[in-house]
Order: structure tokens, then C-alpha cells, then sequence
């Protein structure tokens, strides 16, 4: 077992070594959809310390034994928070980083709240878009920007059955330019037809393979 180290919460190694450990909790948190969960949890463990000096003191002492604070974890919160943040818990007092424990909270919600955020897409098309392609095209941009987005639409008829993607000032990668050119070409190829005929949903999961 590592002991605490005792560094300055405001010390710049100390926050980026905060947030490896928030954005590790972060990763799996997403993987298991438990990141409003762990927000939750997080702030409930904040109060708890907040209201207990001596418990807070305990668990941030680098002075405390990890392996007999580790006993204490598991009888306090097992149960009582998911798994992995119970795990995470486990983790940070393993490797002497409790002390760690506020920045890594805070980290964890500041990647949580960046992940929740709503990016606007501009898309300009030549036709109404369907509730189909609406959604084929608000998948490929989200899975480019890496977090929700909300689709902001524009008509031109000058474009002729093409469409116009932007998502902020970024240039679009490989993957996505690929879709978008074969949504692009199919529109073109199909018109108002495709669009709108029986054939639309072949057609959207075509242009997204």
C-alpha cells in the first residue's frame, strides 16, 4: 500500500494527476451509463465529509494505515454506492492519493458536464429531411463531436438534392466526409424519391455503412 502524499490540491501535477483518476472513473462510467449516477453519489460523499471533520480527516490522513481505511470503505459505502465508485474509492486509497480525493470529484463532474454539453450542427439541405434521415444525419455528427448535438436546418433548393454539414469550425475527419459524400451522392442520385419513398430506410443505412 502506498502512503497519501502530501501535495498542494492547487499544484499543477496534482490536478493533472486528478484528473487521470477522474477521467479513468469517467471512461467506465460511461461504458456502464452510470455518469449522472456517480455525479450524484459523488456530492452525496462530499456533504458526508462536509458535515464529519473526523471522518474526512480519516480518510485524507496520509498518517491512516490504507489497508485498515480500506476495511472502512467497504463497510461505509458498499452497498450504498455503485460498485465503482466504491472500487474507484479503493483504487485512490490504494495508491495514497485520498488527499487527492476533492480535485478528482471535481475533475470527474467537470468531464461529466462536457460530455452532457448540446453542440449545434448546421445543415443545410436542398429538401425537407425526413425524421429518418434527421436521425441518421444527428448520429454520424454526434459520433464525430463526441457528445450531443442538435441538428440546426436550413433549406436551399440551389443545392440540389446535396446537403452542407458544419459542426462549429472544425474540419470534418476521414469517416464522417465518407458518409456525408454518400449521403450526399445518394441524395443527388434519388432526388425527392429516395427521400421520401419506400426505399428511405435502405438507403440511410446504406449511406452509413
Amino acid at each position: 500500500m502506498e502512503r497519501d502524499l502530501p501535495v498542494s490540491s492547487t499544484d499543477p501535477k496534482t490536478q493533472a494527476l486528478a484528473r487521470t483518476y477522474a477521467e479513468a472513473i469517467f471512461g467506465l462510467a460511461e461504458e456502464r451509463k452510470q455518469g449522472d449516477a456517480l455525479v450524484e453519489e459523488m456530492a452525496g460523499v462530499e456533504a458526508l465529509l462536509a458535515q464529519d471533520a473526523v471522518f474526512s480527516a480519516y480518510l485524507t490522513d496520509p498518517e491512516v494505515d490504507a489497508k485498515h481505511r480500506a476495511g472502512v470503505i467497504e463497510k461505509s459505502f458498499r452497498g450504498r454506492l455503485t460498485d465503482l465508485l466504491t472500487d474507484a474509492l479503493l483504487v485512490i486509497n490504494a495508491k495514497g492519493r485520498m488527499n487527492l480525493l476533492p480535485s478528482i470529484f471535481s475533475s470527474f463532474r467537470e468531464a461529466h458536464e462536457r460530455a452532457r454539453e448540446v453542440a449545434e450542427v448546421e445543415v443545410i439541405t436542398a429538401v425537407v429531411l425526413t425524421e429518418e434521415l434527421r436521425g441518421a444525419l444527428t448520429a454520424a455528427a454526434g459520433a464525430y463531436a463526441g457528445r450531443a448535438v442538435r441538428l440546426v436546418e436550413t433549406i436551399d433548393p440551389e443545392l440540389l438534392g446535396g446537403l452542407v454539414l458544419r459542426v462549429g469550425d472544425v474540419k470534418l475527419d476521414t469517416s464522417l466526409s465518407r458518409h456525408l459524400a454518400r449521403l450526399h451522392d445518394l441524395m443527388f442520385e434519388h432526388g425527392e424519391r429516395a427521400i421520401h419513398g419506400e426505399s428511405e430506410k435502405r438507403f440511410i443505412e446504406g449511406a452509413l455503412m
